[in-house]
């Protein structure tokens, strides 16, 4: 159900090494299952096999963390938002009401990150900025993903743009 005045926007897609990463735990879960069911059917105490069910349950969690989506939907016309999460066909999240005419603005940002040995990357944020300097978190990308994608949000809401990309030249966009 695509509605023209609700906007959805994907905080992840499920890349593909979230998929070979879910598809190993998948068949981590089944090795255990099947080793602990066969052990057991040989007439071994059930207790010294639970460990296997216990670890194959435990890897049918990750499957559900790596496959598992969240997505922010914006609805317009009824000036309410919710994160609805995913796993397969299965959705959940709840509509919250923004506070009446109190979305502020919407800001760009670039967040750098570093590992152990100084090695860095860049990701930019968008984040929906509402009253008392409270704001969602709504999206990660590269700068022209991201730039376009604040750049129709700030139109659709009708509010300004702020871009905060580099930190000694933060400036509002015009729309």
């Amino acid at each position: 159900m695509n509605r023209p005045d609700v906007l959805i926007i994907d905080k992840e897609v499920l890349r593909t090494r979230h998929k070979i990463i879910a598809l190993i735990f998948m068949l981590t879960t089944v090795f255990f299952a099947v080793y602990g069911t066969i052990e057991y059917n040989k007439g071994e105490a059930f207790r010294q096999y639970f460990s296997s069910y216990a670890f194959a349950f435990v890897a049918l969690f990750f499957v559900v963390a790596f496959l598992s989506t969240m997505c922010f939907k914006i609805d317009l016309r009824k000036n309410r938002f919710k994160e609805e999460y995913a796993f397969g066909p299965f959705k959940w999240g709840r509509w919250k009401s923004f506070p009446k005419g109190e979305l502020d603005y919407v800001s760009l940002f670039k967040q750098l990150y570093r590992d152990e040995e100084g090695d860095g990357s860049v990701s930019y944020h968008i984040n929906l900025w509402y009253k008392d300097e409270t704001y969602f978190n709504l999206y990660v990308s590269d700068y022209d993903v991201c730039l376009a994608l604040a750049t129709s949000l700030a139109k659709k809401l009708n509010i300004s743009l702020y871009d905060a990309t580099d930190p000694q030249d933060k400036k509002w966009v015009e729309l």
